[in-house]
């Protein structure tokens, strides 16, 4: 164990870069609405706040097996993610899990280098620091490219949902349109029917009743029960007439 003097805030920080690749390899490849998976952010984080405790109270070699143990258990569980990973079928999803199992890489190969306690050096870091960098940049630059992609299909969905939108205002136009078309047919038809009626009225009630009042204006003139009873014709006649124009108005 000389071989590494490692300070208890060292190991600590190594269990935090664990739990925060986990942590990432979650959020990213979305396996956080996956239900077997929902569990990895929060153990993650109890496992850190737990062992940073633990650096209070055990002594180097024990902080240095326990957390040579945490990284191999958290570097055998991740690779149980990407088959519920590869399932999801996302664009950009294979190119994640490439990046992501190069740094898982890379976490094996230094928990194997601390667990069989192999010469660490200089070469070693200068390597590990390229593949980190490289696959920071590779993860920013996916996710630089997921968010565009996100943009593009909202853009698509609010344009899909405005067009159905548009059809479906304009089918409600067309139908309130042939309603008007219809009742103001009808309308129509009434108007016509009402003329009729009126023009009927007038004709086959009216013209009756002016040749029954001028008949009986005729005979008005005559003297006795013929004059009187031609009277009561007319002014019967007259009362009809003027309720038969009252009807027509």
């Amino acid at each position: 164990s000389s071989r590494f003097p490692v300070a208890a805030t060292s190991l600590t920080s190594t269990a935090l870069v664990q739990a925060l690749f986990m942590m990432v390899s979650v959020y990213l490849l979305g396996l956080q609405r996956h239900a077997a998976w929902r569990w990895v952010p929060p153990v993650s984080v109890a496992t850190v706040v737990i062992y940073a405790g633990l650096t209070f109270v055990l002594d180097g070699v024990a902080l240095r097996k326990l957390i040579v143990a945490l990284h191999l258990s958290a570097l055998m569980v991740w690779p149980l993610m990407l088959p519920a990973a590869w399932r999801m079928q996302l664009k950009w999803q294979p190119a994640l899990i490439a990046l992501l199992v190069v740094s898982w890489g890379v976490f094996l190969f230094y928990a194997l280098i601390y667990t069989f306690n192999i010469r660490y050096t200089a070469r070693f870091a200068e390597a590990r620091t390229m593949l980190d960098a490289a696959v920071v940049i590779g993860l920013l630059l996916v996710y630089t490219l997921q968010k565009k992609d996100y943009e593009r299909s909202l853009k698509r969905q609010l344009r899909k949902k405005e067009q159905i939108e548009r059809a479906l205002l304009e089918k409600v136009v067309e139908e309130r349109t042939r309603e008007l078309n219809e009742a103001l047919e009808r309308a129509k038809k009434a108007d016509a029917a009402k003329t009729d009626f009126l023009s009927r009225v007038t004709h086959d009630l009216k013209s009756p009743l002016t040749a029954i009042i001028g008949y009986a204006q005729l005979l008005r003139v005559e003297q006795g029960r013929t004059g009187q009873m031609s009277g009561i014709i007319h002014n019967s006649a007259a009362h009809m007439l003027r309720l038969v124009s009252r009807l027509i108005d």
